[in-house]
């Protein structure tokens, strides 16, 4: 018995093993957040199937359709919530330089943002989205107060392409604050994550799509060959 009690109090001494060990915790706990969110925007019935226009057809208005659409808006308060919570363990998980404030990019992006906000207890700014004769665009104007120098986390409920999240990135530092991360709830993997973290910006994703569409065929939501229909589009698009 005490050579068993010295073993486990070497294991808990070691520092390394400890932090390994916490880190697979919270991996898991953050895994089981992560599918619940998955369920309930199906639930919800916000996890749509068809032929969708998307942001990027506004530059690209005959590119083919998307067969799958996520409206990650006006959620129920609690979702809004889990979202923010696991959104905090991703910035655990992803080593997220310290920051001083939030911004969740207009208009889907801003009630996920407040939610973080609150997840990390960080004040947050808002900016402005403006519609143009070009489409929607985002401003340099930031509409709260704030200090020029500090750290911002940007948060928005998706990435497809990289030009809203660029544009983002660039209006908040022409008002000389920094951003230090940008996290969305789903990466649709069609190249914007991997070509801004390409540009050194750190993008982290809850989820990449294939990873949510996994899920559904795992709990019989959808069959095999609906998710197999959606990642031939994602690949050729």
């Amino acid at each position: 018995m005490g050579l068993a009690i010295g073993k486990l109090a070497f294991f808990l001494c070691d520092s390394s093993i400890l932090h390994r060990y916490r880190k697979w915790r919270l991996i898991m706990k953050t895994k089981n957040k992560i599918e619940h969110f998955h369920a309930s925007l199906f639930d919800l019935r916000k996890i749509k199937f068809g032929a969708f226009k998307l942001k990027l057809h506004e530059k690209n208005p005959d590119a083919p359709l998307s067969p799958i659409y996520l409206n990650i808006r006006e959620l129920p308060e609690w979702v809004y919530t889990l979202a923010g919570d696991i959104l905090h363990d991703l910035v655990v998980l992803e080593n997220i330089p310290d920051f001083d404030y939030v911004i969740g990019i207009p208009k889907a992006g801003e009630p996920i943002g407040r939610a973080f906000a609150k997840a990390v207890n960080k004040p947050l700014l808002r900016i402005e989205k403006i519609e143009g004769q070009d489409g929607r665009k985002i401003t340099s104007n930031i509409l709260d107060q704030f200090e020029k120098g500090k750290k911002v986390v940007l948060v928005d409920d998706l990435i497809t392409k990289a030009d809203t999240k660029r544009e983002a990135i660039q209006s908040v530092e022409e008002n000389g604050l920094e951003v230090v991360g940008t996290l969305v709830l789903y990466d649709r993997e069609q190249g914007g994550l991997e070509e801004l973290n390409r540009t050194g910006r750190k993008v982290c994703a809850v989820a990449r799509l294939g990873e949510m569409l996994d899920f559904f065929v795992r709990e019989k939501k959808i069959p095999q060959e609906k998710k197999d229909e959606i990642m031939e589009y994602i690949a050729a698009n």
